[in-house]
């Protein structure tokens, strides 16, 4: 009996990884520019990316192999809620429920919704599908 040895494939996975984590980093570090350099306009899509883009981007760092194997449970649910929470949210804001102060939002809009409102409702579900799906147990994702 000799040693038996296997050849792996090389992958770029951690590349990959490296790379969307730096990404997402950069956008993060852009963010100051963003908020200081233009009008408060700028202040709830500031606080939304610069609370929930370090999150994303540390989930991603920690989990790559497991969401890249689990696509459809990480982007499938975020698609479906976030677009039922836009819905919502149209109707609230029709209905005079609350409203945005002009002076803290972009002038872009969806709807009667600000931008920034969709952002918030998408990146919150995909942060609670990506949490999910990294702390599933083995037996119920794709390995």
């Amino acid at each position: 009996m000799g040693l038996q040895t296997t050849q792996r494939k090389p992958t770029f996975g951690g590349a990959l990884r490296w790379f969307v984590a730096i990404l997402w980093l950069r956008l993060w570090l852009a963010l100051p520019y963003v908020r200081f350099g233009v009008k408060e306009s700028t202040n709830y899509l500031f606080h939304i990316l610069a609370w929930m883009l370090p999150v994303v981007a540390i989930q991603w760092a920690l989990a790559w192999r497991v969401f890249r194997r689990n696509l459809r449970g990480v982007f499938l649910p975020p698609l479906i809620i976030g677009t039922y929470y836009v819905i919502a949210d149209t109707f609230a804001v029709r209905d005079g429920i609350w409203y945005f102060d002009p002076q803290q939002i972009l002038a872009l809009s969806v709807g009667v919704l600000p931008v920034e409102e969709v952002i918030f409702f998408y990146l919150t579900a995909l942060l609670v599908s990506q949490s999910f799906v990294m702390l599933l147990p083995k037996g119920y994702r794709r390995e």
